[in-house]
């Protein structure tokens, strides 16, 4: 679960920092008084564009900052071990850095990382939901592993994701091995057409001199 979302210098906030709490969590306001604004630089988290216009103070950067209790997710656990990002068995701690130019930097558990492995770690612990968008559940990916969770499928899943590597491995080296044996046949075709023109030439010792004199 999300337990604080820490906001600095982004749009009309200066810094803000919430605590959320077991169960269900409501955030209210009057229209305009920055609930979008959250829920922006919450996007910002889930690998949403950077723009420099949301730099409030051009002097500083603008730091979006998410901690999860991650208790329990081997799911993630996997992905993060064999994608070598650095994980905490407790907590992960997301975090988004846009600078006034309007480039921004990707971290998790205080690591830099692309902003791809934030994104795909992001998509495993939070989802927004508005009115006529889902981030999450149009994706196949989160489909099968809603299925795979329902069917208990962990074990199997993994014997599968381990049998179905090592076939694409022998695959790719099945191909690589075809390409080789491609090459020799042109390079074996293109030696025996040199040896032919030699063989045609009928050259005998001492013949390129004679030349040369000739």
């Amino acid at each position: 679960m999300l337990e604080s979302l820490h906001i600095s210098n982004y749009a009309l906030i200066d810094r803000i920092d919430i605590l959320f709490h077991e169960g269900f969590n409501v955030i209210t306001g009057e229209t305009g008084a920055g609930k979008s604004i959250i829920l922006g630089a919450l996007s910002l988290i889930l690998g949403g564009r950077a723009d420099s216009r949301v730099v409030a103070d051009p002097s500083n950067k603008s730091i979006i900052e998410a901690v999860f209790t991650v208790d329990g997710y081997d799911a993630l656990k996997d992905y993060c071990l064999q994608t070598d990002i650095e994980w905490d068995d407790e907590r992960c701690i997301l975090r988004r850095e846009v600078a006034p130019a309007g480039r921004s930097r990707a971290f998790v558990n205080d690591s830099p990382v692309p902003l791809s492995k934030l994104q795909a770690v992001a998509m495993r612990l939070i989802d927004i939901h508005s009115q006529h968008q889902n981030q999450l559940l149009a994706t196949p990916e989160f489909q099968l592993m809603v299925i795979d969770t329902l069917a208990g499928n962990e074990h199997r899943l993994k014997e599968y994701s381990s049998r179905y590597n090592s076939l694409r491995d022998a695959v790719r080296r099945l191909k690589a091995m075809r390409q080789r044996v491609e090459k020799s046949k042109e390079d074996e075709e293109f030696t025996r057409y040199q040896l032919e023109q030699l063989e045609e030439l009928a050259l005998s010792q001492g013949e390129q001199e004679e030349l040369e004199n000739e």
